[in-house]
């Protein structure tokens, strides 16, 4: 992932699984924030037997049941070159965390939903010393306030908040998990910004928040209030991610799907215009998400004046999502590929290498196709990308070679 320069959402769960940090090559001479389970002489010739008869997944399994042999073993990840498990120690004293991200750790933004997962205390309550360790493996710090069609909250069963999910979200294993409708922190926007401004100070790296948007009154009143903080001298939101309503995933009410929240497009239109109206689009980059799934799709969402697009389900479905709306949640839904599942029979059976090929050639092929694109527009770079390069026929026929002209008669701004 890092060769291709993609960047990972954690969608709120670095503290969930190890996944994120499976690149993570520790130097165990500085690995105080570590817990370091070394190898024995016994767990390294079954791991060799098992690896030679069936495979290293197997072989993995057996090892950390050999070195641990307990509900929590796999939290730790193995270690190749020094044959080690290890996992984040979250107890250990901030001074022994690292400095700065680790080069061997992708690019990973870190997403705090309104149940603070990975950054809570015993109490529920945001833990300021915790988010800066999960900050020293992260770019920068994405407030999810809304999501698409996800936006009442979210339930994991008792059945699935297993001893590893415990471990990771700091909640007790077995009970039931329900997060709130409403980030705990965004009362108001004044509280929201003031929050954004402290995890800022807290982690020193850029920090923004994800929204749908449903009415331009609302977001013209928030970039006035940023607006007004910034002539005050105050912190402003780095970045503003602005998901469409669109789609959704088994975790999204189907009355909700596509019918809360304006589409990516005009949503983005609608941001990038407030925020230029307030003098601050120089100041506040702005992420687009939602269906964005072909090179054209992104290239149209960048000339719309997007600085980044955020992408979801194509990478799901190009590693073996059939869209079931079966994914692990509340009740009795379990994905049917493996994918996204707590059922060890479903998970075993999830080819990871082979999907991980698939996922990693989508992205490649989606680069080459978008540079396809680029050269048919004339364009060196996405850089140069802006409204001019596009034209809209509306169903009616009418062309647009203006579009800001189509936009503001649709919207009405």
């Amino acid at each position: 992932m890092r060769t291709a320069g993609l960047t990972i959402n954690t969608g709120r769960r670095l503290t969930r699984r190890p996944n994120h940090l499976f690149t993570l090559q520790p130097d165990l001479k500085n690995s105080d924030y570590l817990e370091i389970i070394p190898s024995t002489p016994t767990a390294e010739f079954a791991f060799k037997v098992a690896d030679f008869f069936f495979n290293k997944k197997v072989a993995l399994k057996l090892y950390r049941k050999i070195l641990l042999n307990k509900k929590t073993q796999n939290t730790y990840i193995y270690d190749t070159p020094s044959h080690v498990l290890f996992r984040v120690n979250w107890d250990a004293p901030l001074e022994s965390f690292p400095l700065n991200v680790p080069d061997s750790i992708g690019n990973i933004i870190f997403q705090m939903s309104s149940g603070l997962y990975g950054v809570r205390d015993k109490n529920g309550k945001f833990d300021e010393v915790k988010y800066q360790k999960v900050m020293k493996f992260c770019r920068m710090t994405e407030i999810k306030i809304a999501q698409g069609a996800k936006q009442t909250g979210g339930k994991l069963a008792a059945a699935k908040v297993t001893a590893d999910i415990a471990y990771y979200r700091g909640v007790p294993e077995g009970e039931n998990i329900f997060s709130p409708n409403r980030f705990p922190y965004a009362d108001t926007t004044e509280d929201l910004l003031n929050f954004v401004e402290k995890l800022q100070n807290l982690s020193d790296k850029p920090v923004g928040f994800k929204i749908v948007i449903s009415d331009a009154a609302a977001i013209e009143e928030l970039a006035d209030e940023i607006a007004q903080r910034k002539a005050a001298g105050k912190n402003i939101p780095d970045f503003i991610t602005v998901d469409s309503g669109e789609g959704g995933s088994a975790t999204a009410p189907l009355e909700l799907m596509e019918s809360v929240g304006l589409t990516t497009n005009n949503a983005l239109y609608v941001l990038d215009t407030m925020l230029k109206m307030h003098g601050l689009r120089e100041d506040i980059k702005i992420i687009a998400s939602g269906k964005i799934l072909t090179p054209d799709d992104v290239i149209i969402t960048l000339a719309m004046g997007a600085d980044a697009v955020g992408m979801a389900r194509g990478f799901m479905m190009s590693g073996g999502c059939i869209r079931a709306r079966m994914c692990s949640g509340f009740g009795a839904h379990v994905c049917p590929v493996g994918f996204a599942t707590q059922d060890e029979k479903k998970r075993a059976s999830y080819l990871v290498v082979k999907q991980g090929e698939k996922i990693g050639n989508y992205h490649k092929n989606l680069i080459v196709s978008m540079k396809v694109v680029l050269a048919v527009m004339a364009k060196k770079s996405i850089n140069e990308l802006n409204k001019s390069a596009l034209t809209y026929t509306n169903r009616n026929g009418e062309v647009f070679f203006d579009i800001d002209v189509y936009f503001r008669n649709k919207l009405h701004l």
